[in-house]
Parts: C-alpha cells; sequence; structure tokens
C-alpha cells in the first residue's frame, strides 16, 4: 500500500474514532445529567413522603423554587387538602353556576386583590357621581345570619357578601351587633356574614350612629400577623374604646388554623 493509501486509511481511522469518542463524551455527559437530576427528584420525593409521613405537607406544594408563596400554609396535611377540596368547589360552582351570593373569604389566595376588584366595580357604578378608586374605601356591615343558604340574594350596591371570618381576642355580640370581651375558654369567635362594599372617604368618616364607638379592625388572611397575611381594615362597632382592643391585639382572621 503506498504512503497514501495509509495516509486516507488513518485519517478514515483517526475520523471513526474521534467521532466514536464524541458520542462517547455525550453519552457520558447526559448519563451524569440523568443522574443528577434523578437524585434531585429522589430528594424531593423523599422531603414529600417525610412531610406526609409527620402528617404535614411537603414544603414545595405551597413554596416555589425562588421562594415565594404560591399557596396557603396549613400545618396538617387533612386541612391543607380539605381546604384545596373546598376552594375548587367554591371556583368550580362560581365556574359553572355563576357569581355565588356569599364568598368564602378563605377560599382565596389572593383576597386583596378580590376586595380591590370589589372597589372597582362600586366605583364603575358610580361613574356619574365621579367617583376614583383611589378617593374610596371599604366599609364592612354586618349581617344577622350564618348560613349562606339564607342569603337569596348578591347585595345590589356592587358589593359582596362574605363568610368566613373569625374573632381573636375578643368576642361578639349578636344582639347589639358590636365586639365584646371573649368568653372563658374561647379563643376565636365566628363572625356572621359581613357584606363588604365601597364608599368614598368622605362618605366613610361622616357613617356610624351618633356617639358610636367604632374599633378599625385589621384582617389577616392567617393567625400569623405579617404584611403578607394582612388583608383590609374593618370598621367594627364596639362598647369599648378602640384603645381597649388596640391593646388587646384584637384583629379578624381568615383562618384560625
Amino acid at each position: 500500500m503506498g504512503s497514501s493509501g495509509i495516509n486516507a486509511e488513518y485519517m478514515v481511522s483517526s475520523g471513526i474514532n474521534a467521532e466514536y469518542m464524541g458520542s462517547s463524551v455525550v453519552s457520558t455527559q447526559s448519563t451524569w445529567e440523568a443522574v443528577v437530576s434523578t437524585q434531585s427528584t429522589w430528594a424531593q420525593l423523599q422531603l414529600a413522603l417525610d412531610s406526609i409521613s409527620a402528617g404535614r405537607p411537603p414544603k414545595f406544594w405551597f413554596i416555589d423554587a425562588s421562594g415565594a408563596q404560591i399557596a396557603w400554609e396549613r400545618p396538617t396535611l387533612p386541612l391543607w387538602f380539605q381546604e384545596m377540596l373546598d376552594r375548587e368547589a367554591q371556583l368550580t360552582s362560581w365556574l359553572n353556576n355563576g357569581r355565588p351570593n356569599v364568598y368564602w373569604m378563605t377560599g382565596f389566595f389572593n383576597p386583596q386583590g378580590f376586595l380591590t376588584a370589589m372597589k372597582q366595580e362600586v366605583t364603575r357604578r358610580h361613574k356619574a357621581d365621579r367617583w376614583a378608586l383611589d378617593d374610596v374605601t371599604t366599609k364592612a356591615i354586618f349581617k344577622d345570619e350564618y348560613d349562606q343558604r339564607r342569603i337569596r340574594n348578591p347585595p345590589d350596591d356592587g358589593g359582596v357578601y362574605i363568610r368566613g371570618l373569625f374573632l381573636d381576642g375578643c368576642s361578639w355580640d349578636p344582639k347589639a351587633k358590636m365586639i365584646c370581651e371573649s368568653k372563658p375558654k374561647e379563643l376565636y369567635t365566628p363572625l356572621p356574614i359581613v357584606h363588604v362594599t365601597a364608599v368614598t372617604k368622605a362618605q366613610s368618616q361622616k357613617s356610624g350612629k351618633k356617639g358610636q364607638k367604632i374599633y378599625s379592625m385589621p384582617v389577616y388572611t392567617v393567625p400569623k400577623r405579617t404584611d403578607l397575611n394582612y388583608v383590609f381594615m374593618m370598621d367594627i362597632p364596639s362598647k369599648k374604646p378602640a384603645d381597649h382592643w388596640t391593646l388587646r391585639g384584637v384583629a379578624a382572621l381568615c383562618s384560625k388554623n
């Protein structure tokens, strides 16, 4: 064989070897990536199994990879799962049957956005009165009913009926429709259905009975009171001055768990 034939054979052989080595490197890299991915998946699966065995929802069910909260946190797995079913039931009923007469406040992951949408609707209804969204505030009117089935129609002013709120640090006098001292061994007191609507800030300052004491009560989604869990301020009638309840840290909660 001449030198040109040898060179050609060497080049072909070298090409085959290079191609084989390149494919081997790619195959090895893919295998390593698959192993790493499997290890990561297995680690998450192990954490999920450990949490479920302990009766807690896995953290990545309500906290994403960036650390942002994507669902409400609950201390136990049965409670988390049951509330997920209840939220799904409310949204499915809303989709199939139209807007509900009474909204379950706990069922919203972002109740602030829900109340903002309500204020926008009320503001649009008063377009002729030149209402602006920045000039309105929420107003709460407390009903006698606790059972949502007794509410036949939604409010006609563009507001909403909400349920599922609890008082933390005080109790409720259903006859006087005011907050009062908690009863012995009573941690939380359910509030009746609340009619939440929007009024102008000027109207809000004029509202209320003459001489009636008003406590501006903060509403939170859960007992852990942080800016992330804050919903809105709700003026509520009181038998005692507002400072009395402020010193006691009285608030309303969407969920007592």
